[in-house]
């Protein structure tokens, strides 16, 4: 039996992330909305929802072309 430590959660990412990464407000919702329709298309239907605000970093990153999931994990081990 897997314990919780050995499975790794998907890096999940909403608009003010993508603000972070230094896009102004209106392009971040459309890169988060053009990340939502991308996993519809992968045929994740959970995304077609209006409320859903987040998606996978995996999603934006292949959007931008620039992996978001490492400078993530960097940024992670600094709090600790």
């Amino acid at each position: 039996m897997l314990s919780t430590c050995d499975v790794k959660a998907p890096v999940m990412v909403d608009k003010r992330d993508v603000m972070a990464l230094g896009f102004t407000e209106s392009y971040s919702a459309s890169i988060i909305r053009k990340a939502k329709a991308l996993m519809v298309q992968k045929g994740f239907g959970f995304y077609s929802s209006r409320k859903v605000g987040r998606v996978p970093a995996s999603a934006v990153s292949e959007i931008l072309g620039v992996d978001l999931t490492g400078a993530h994990d960097a940024e992670d081990s600094e709090r600790l």
